[in-house]
């Protein structure tokens, strides 16, 4: 990180919806682990997921929505899903989740995964 500004974010910071609804996920973390991200002097953000064109102004701009839902008081299991423009954070329950958005993976007779893609009507 400190010689050419590299940050490597994994799945903390990606452009796309940043899930932290699952039991194992702390909502209230995620927005002190975005403090401290946030304020490293990243030149290059290489996320795990999506997009590798991710800028660290995003980093602010995650921190910022995470300080926002926590003031509005929506920082918890069951808080919404929320667009943010090229990020969403989802902090719904891990039920509604289920019943939105619900992907089966298989495996076909040729061995490459698929994903369908199933909502309720």
């Amino acid at each position: 990180m400190r010689e050419r500004g590299y940050l490597f974010t994994g799945d903390l910071v990606y452009k796309d919806v940043l899930f932290a609804y699952c039991p194992s996920t702390d909502p209230e973390a995620y927005p002190e682990s975005m403090e401290r991200v946030a304020a490293l002097p990243a030149e290059r953000v290489f996320p795990a997921h999506h997009s590798l064109d991710t800028q660290p102004e995003l980093l602010v701009r995650i921190r910022d929505a995470f300080r926002n839902l926590k003031a509005e008081g929506k920082l918890h299991h069951g808080g919404g899903q929320f667009d943010c423009g090229d990020f969403g954070i989802w902090i719904s329950s891990r039920l509604d989740i289920v019943h939105n958005y619900v992907k089966i993976m298989y495996k076909s007779r040729e061995g490459a995964y698929y994903a369908a893609d199933q909502t309720d009507n």
